[in-house]
């Protein structure tokens, strides 16, 4: 199971598209309903830009080298989240391989696109309040 994991994170970036649900950003009620041009969707940019699937999808795991090789002995909550992110998105993988195997990846692997994306928003949020706190940031109200 962890060379297949290996193998299909070591895969071209084309090859990962199916694990990015074609749905996404499809409109309930009507037959394959895209959402309007004009509404901004991450999944039509995920699509158009693979490298940055790469990306977000590597952020959680580089987090946990930095924020690890600093706060190991010490600990924080920075690396506890860290850890679980990575923790679930590890776990999500292997719960898809072993439930569905390759047959519809997309049905469940979307969630772990959703955990880096999360990691991401929260991660920023963070490093504002951070620079906010130590007064090396702009000046809003979170």
């Amino acid at each position: 199971l962890l060379a297949l994991q290996i193998h299909l994170a070591g895969g071209l970036v084309e090859d990962q598209n199916p694990w990015i649900a074609q749905n996404i950003g499809q409109v309930e009620g009507k037959i394959l309903g895209e959402i309007p041009p004009m509404i901004p969707s991450i999944g039509r940019l995920l699509r158009a830009a693979p490298m940055l699937q790469w990306a977000i999808l590597a952020l959680p795991f580089l987090g946990l080298l930095v924020i690890g090789a600093r706060h190991w002995r010490s600990g924080s909550p920075s690396l506890d989240y860290t850890a679980m992110t990575c923790a679930l998105m590890h776990v999500t993988l292997t719960i898809t391989l072993l439930g569905d195997g390759l047959a519809d990846t997309a049905k469940q692997g979307h969630l772990i696109v959703n955990a880096a994306l999360a990691y991401l928003i929260v991660g920023t949020v963070v490093l504002i309040a951070d620079l906010q706190r130590n007064n090396l940031g702009p000046k809003m109200r979170l």
